[in-house]
């Protein structure tokens, strides 16, 4: 089942499918993707992750990088947490009501 679609640079379209309990880019599918994508989804009601500080899962962040340009990867991923350690960011992300407002946020 299609959940959702992610328009990359470039105009590309990859799509999120689930199945048994997991969300895939279609990007592991067919490897075109030639630029990162994100996905941020903010979800009404958080879900039990097993984290760490015990609380739900209610803010998520899917980056899908290209196979074919694996460099700077890491450096994007640790920007991303050391983004979502602020509780202002998060707080900020809760409260927003558009994607306008998630991206003044960010």
């Amino acid at each position: 089942m299609v959940i959702g679609q992610v328009h990359g640079s470039e105009d590309e379209l990859v799509r999120l499918y689930w199945e048994n309990g997991e969300a895939t880019p279609e990007s592991s599918r067919v490897p075109k993707l030639r630029s990162p994508a994100k996905v941020l989804m903010t979800l009404r009601q958080g879900i039990e992750f097993g984290a760490a500080d015990d609380e739900p899962v209610d803010i998520l962040l899917a980056v899908l990088w290209p196979q074919d340009h694996q460099d700077g990867f890491l450096p994007a991923l640790a920007k991303y947490c050391r983004l979502f350690r602020s509780n202002q960011v998060l707080q900020g992300l809760r409260n927003a009501r558009s994607k306008t407002e998630a991206m003044m946020v960010l």
